[in-house]
């Protein structure tokens, strides 16, 4: 639940969903070990399959009355990851310090798992063991970011033509640098 959705005049609440279902997920997802690459794959997953999804939150927050503006989700590395990093990549942050910029996610939710008696991914190691570094390793290493946007690039030729593939115009990008970049 988000604080803001009903409870103040004024903050213009939006909710997006990206997150693909379950059954999506297993039918477009191959059985990866890679914990990186199957984490990678779930990204441009819900890149291509949730287009108009994406598209309609960067048009959002193109917006110039929508901003300042926060966004985020239930986790805050994935679908935040995601929208963060073409926002970054529009701006022309090179794929490397938004990998990098991708990774601090772990030194600040690391405390989410508190009250959580063992790690979110691997069983069995207590909670005082798990450090914001094995958050990293486990959830948000740079090599899932830049495995994301080397999918971009591969399959679209970078963020800018993914984001005019999918519906978004000049104007809206024009718009997100024009309100990041001064």
């Amino acid at each position: 639940p988000n604080v803001f959705s009903d409870s103040s005049s004024q903050v213009k609440y939006y909710h997006q969903e990206l997150e693909t279902s379950s059954l999506e997920e297993e039918a477009i997802n191959p059985p990866l070990e890679d914990q990186p690459t199957r984490r990678a794959w779930g990204y441009a997953a819900t890149l291509d399959r949730r287009r108009s999804h994406v598209r309609d939150t960067l048009a959002t927050l193109s917006e110039p009355g929508a901003r300042p503006a926060l966004f985020h989700c239930a986790g805050g590395t994935d679908r935040t990851g995601i929208i963060a990093a073409l926002i970054l990549g529009i701006v022309g942050v090179p794929a490397e310090t938004i990998a990098e910029d991708y990774t601090l996610s772990a030194r600040h939710l690391v405390h989410l798992f508190a009250d959580e008696e063992e790690s979110p991914i691997e069983d069995g190691i207590p909670l005082k063991e798990y450090t914001w570094k094995r958050f990293r390793e486990e959830l948000c290493t740079p090599e899932v970011m830049l495995m994301m946007l080397q999918h971009l690039e591969e399959q679209y030729g970078g963020i800018e033509a993914y984001l005019l593939a999918i519906g978004l115009t000049d104007k809206h990008i024009r718009s997100l640098r024009e309100a990041l970049v001064e």
